[in-house]
């Protein structure tokens, strides 16, 4: 299931870094991203899209919104790689058959800028209430991973589920969604994170039961 879209050559060993990815750096020091993660559907994608453009306007930002097709909730990460490690990615795939988990909902009730700095920072959308059975498939990974030998993290970091909308200067106190935005979770992806292009490759998908 492992998809060949890099062509990268390898510049050293696979450093296993930050999930979280903000606006891009020079290619020399920002590696491809390999990570498991909830995708929204392409329907589901586009009306967040457009519900994102509205926030826009209405908060007066001025950042440029992600494109439909990269929009996700970011769950595990696999690590950062300057090519696509396919053995790892195998092992990854073997620890992701292994989780089994009924279907859910994500209610997305308020948006808010996310983490720090003086630069453009993430504008994201997030689930504060409710959010239990994500929560469950966010800690499924952790002996799921461990099983295959992958690399644990000895403390992993609070679980913030939230969805990347675009990233501004203008930082975004936490608001109240008017209308909560709310998707089905009917399966989790491995992807690979294109530096630079915007563009993710799926890897493989998984379903969840129900």
């Amino acid at each position: 299931m492992a998809s060949n879209g890099s062509s990268r050559t390898s510049r050293g060993d696979p450093r296993q870094l930050s999930l979280d990815f903000g606006p891009p750096q020079t290619p020399s020091m920002s590696p491809d991203r390999i990570f498991f993660a909830i995708l929204p559907s392409p329907a589901d994608a586009a009306m967040i899209r457009a519900q994102a453009e509205a926030l826009r306007l209405d908060l007066g930002l001025r950042g440029r919104l992600q494109p439909p097709e990269v929009l996700h909730i970011s769950l595990q990460s696999v690590g950062e790689y300057q090519s696509l490690p396919f053995a790892l990615v195998d092992r990854a795939m073997r620890a992701a058959w292994t989780i089994e988990l009924p279907r859910f909902e994500v209610t997305f009730d308020r948006v808010t800028s996310f983490g720090a700095g003086s630069g453009a920072r993430p504008v994201v959308l997030r689930c504060q209430e409710g959010n239990a059975a994500l929560s469950d498939l966010y800690e499924a990974f952790d002996p799921a991973m461990e099983a295959v030998g992958l690399y644990r993290r000895h403390t992993r970091p609070r679980f913030s589920p939230h969805m990347t909308i675009l990233y501004d200067r203008r930082i975004v106190p936490q608001t109240r969604l008017d209308a909560p935005i709310t998707i089905p979770v009917r399966d989790f992806a491995l992807v690979h994170s294109l530096y630079g292009e915007s563009r993710h490759l799926i890897l493989g998908r998984w379903p969840l039961r129900g």
